[in-house]
């Protein structure tokens, strides 16, 4: 984008002190702020809300252009002694001259970091940000030294049957205990369900989704040429391909081996991806096919289903004198624990190779490291015609994509667009921030079949440029801060009702107290301690005007820690793509597409909503507020929407509040001995 106040001087990106990148001009200090964006950098975004809807009622004509949009803005004057901006009606964003932001600052009586640049805007020392193709080219270089995929998978698999044959055979020789009925139970109901997993999800696709099998003379020629073109050359049959009705984007397999496979692409995916975008994440599906991925990680599941099933049965055995079941359930426990994140590892290690065939097969890693950011960010670009019938972009986002773990198939990311087409890396590394700084992203992908997507678009780019070609983005900013003290609180308060009760129940050991006071006082700690983190988790009562952009900037954000914000858009989909009874939607605005997580106190109503409501609701404008989070998956918890002017509110906060209330009462009144 092009300075508004110098003619032809570019705009740069720069890191505030809250790791929100800006774009910003080195030439007159003016800084141009996304809608929503500035609200990052205030305590109090209510009183910077008030002061900007006084402002905007005080509006005059401006001889600015807005960089964003190309429409002509207008100066919008703050109350005495603020400053006078420029605003650009279109897309809500606004440009701050230099020294309007120190105005604004010293209007909020608010202390922002700053030096050089304006307060807000506090760039990364040039030694921070190393050429990022020179380091992407050095670490490109050790792609050949990665172990062969069979190899990886001998060894895990090895090291998962060899830890199940050691502990059976310990409990076996040591306590002469018989353990063959339920290694031989475990793996015939793990056989079983791979027998007939893929046709019933044939079934549920069929009866429970909007959903057709497509020939293959019924896709678009290019894709059918390059799956018939992959297929002959990797020795695999054209896989049965199906189409879910629905504009989230996603893409999967399953099936049991090559020969039965099966593909499905939502509608999204094919009407929102480039060609060759959408030949990169099919490549994705086929490595998956051609690697045999769904009988491995099947192999790979049966060792933790056995050692959960051990501990199970085990737990259940009543105690008695030398009883040694409860060690043998402890014991399974840890075992079970330590093989599922070795499966995990494995999944994700699989997606990576995944990834690595698709490049291999297009010799284009780019165009899946920009799928990806479509799909895995939320982040897409919306191309529309313009009067002229001449093809114009807005600065708009992408939309979710099934190339993820299943809970973070819905995950959105940010990549507006420019005038020529090329996706923002200003909001592209504005959403990568949470996945390489906050800690949460690393609790989540331990957790998660699949890599997080900026891990993945990292690598992407040293295959990229070991082929000699620029990778699509390159991920080179200062942290600006640590983000652990964030974390530890968002921790405490996650387990706080936990830890409340636990003390509970060591002080009345403490004190030599028993019988049902014990009980009642536990609870009476969990809801005080649950109260606390409802208070922490929902705040409420202001919900600034934000973008999908500007809230996939946010890195202090996680699953307990909610932004509050307000949102307006269309519904393209629901939450699971074509899933009639998902409650869940999509929302797509100016910038981008979102999750919203639609809740009430009972699954019943959340089912009627699904069939009674959503279908209506696809395809129209609609108003939303509720928490932005990020757990991986961004996402928007409700809190109310207005479509066509009726209000439509979950009750879900105010029944987690009543019960922790009631909890309360009756623990209090155990306690007392009413009980």
């Amino acid at each position: 984008m092009d300075c508004p106040a110098c003619a032809g001087k570019p705009l740069t990106q720069r890191m505030g002190p809250h790791g929100v990148i800006v774009d910003f001009c080195a030439a007159c200090s003016g800084v141009w702020f996304d809608k929503g964006e500035v609200y990052h950098y205030v305590k109090d975004p209510k009183r910077l809300y008030e002061d900007y809807a006084k402002a905007y009622k005080n509006t005059s004509p401006s001889n600015r252009t807005c960089p964003r949009c190309a429409v002509a803005m207008v100066q919008a004057q703050f109350p005495p002694p603020g400053p006078l901006i420029d605003a650009c009606a279109k897309c809500g964003g606004n440009w701050f001259d230099g020294g309007e932001v120190q105005a604004v600052q010293a209007m909020l009586d608010k202390e922002m970091a700053g030096s050089g640049a304006p307060a807000a805007v506090v760039a990364a020392p040039p030694a921070a940000q190393t050429p990022s193709f020179a380091r992407t080219a050095a670490a490109a270089a050790g792609l050949a030294a990665l172990p062969s995929l069979a190899f990886r998978s001998v060894v895990v698999l090895g090291a998962l049957y060899a830890v199940l044959a050691g502990f059976c055979a310990i409990v076996v020789w040591k306590l002469e205990l018989p353990l063959d009925f339920i290694f031989i139970g475990s793996a015939a109901s793990l056989l079983i369900s791979f027998v007939i997993g893929p046709w019933f999800t044939d079934l549920s696709l069929s009866w429970l989704h909007a959903f057709h099998w497509a020939n293959p003379e019924d896709l678009p020629a290019p894709l059918r040429q390059f799956i018939n073109q992959a297929c002959q050359a990797q020795g695999v049959p054209f896989p049965r391909v199906g189409i879910l009705e629905d504009g989230n984007p996603n893409a999967f397999t399953y099936g049991h081996v090559p020969s039965n496979a099966r593909l499905v692409l939502t509608q999204g995916v094919l009407d929102m991806l480039e060609e060759k975008e959408l030949q990169a994440v099919v490549g994705h599906e086929i490595g998956h096919i051609v690697h045999w991925d769904m009988l491995v990680m099947t192999v790979a599941a049966l060792v933790p289903l056995v050692l959960y099933t051990i501990y199970k049965v085990c737990s259940r055995v009543k105690a008695k004198k030398n009883n040694p079941f409860p060690l043998i359930a402890f014991v399974a426990w840890i075992l079970y624990l330590l093989t599922e994140y070795t499966v995990l590892f494995l999944s994700r290690t699989r997606e990576l190779y995944a990834d690595r065939f698709s490049g291999e097969l297009t010799h284009d890693p780019n165009s899946l490291s920009s799928a990806l950011v479509k799909i895995a960010y939320g982040l897409a670009g919306h191309r529309s015609e313009d009067a002229k019938g001449e093809e114009s972009a807005t600065h708009e986002t992408v939309r979710a994509l099934g190339i993820f773990d299943p809970i973070g198939a819905m995950g959105l990311v940010a990549a507006s667009l420019s005038r020529s087409g090329a996706p923002s890396k200003e909001n592209i590394l504005g959403a990568m921030q949470w996945d390489l700084w906050n800690p949460w992203a690393k609790y989540y992908e331990l957790q998660s079949t699949h890599p997080l997507p900026a891990h993945r678009l990292e690598l992407l780019g040293q295959q990229a440029a070991a082929y000699g070609q620029t990778p699509f983005v390159n991920f080179d900013l200062k942290q600006p801060e640590s983000y652990w003290d964030e974390f530890a609180v968002d921790f405490l308060m996650l387990w706080l009702p936990w830890l409340l009760a636990g003390l509970s129940l060591a002080s009345d050991s403490f004190w030599g107290v028993s019988g049902p006071h014990v009980f009642w006082s536990a609870a009476g700690g969990w809801a005080i301690g649950n109260l606390g983190k409802l208070w922490f988790s929902y705040r409420t009562g202001f919900y600034p005007d934000m973008t999908v952009a500007a809230a996939l900037k946010k890195v202090k954000v996680s699953g307990v820690r909610g932004i509050p914000a307000a949102l307006k858009g269309t519904i393209i989909g629901r939450g699971v793509p074509g899933y009639i009874i998902s409650e869940d939607m999509v929302l797509q605005d100016e910038t981008g597409f979102l999750f919203l997580d639609y809740k009430q106190p009972l699954a019943l109503f959340q089912w009627i909503f699904a069939i009674t409501r959503v279908p209506a609701l696809i395809g129209r404008e609609m108003s939303v507020i509720g928490w932005y989070r990020r757990a991986p998956v961004p996402y928007l918890e409700l809190r109310s929407f207005v479509c066509d002017g009726k209000t439509s509110t979950c009750y879900s906060l105010e029944a987690q509040y009543a019960f922790s209330i009631l909890l309360l009462a009756a623990g209090t009144a155990g306690m007392l001995g009413f009980f």
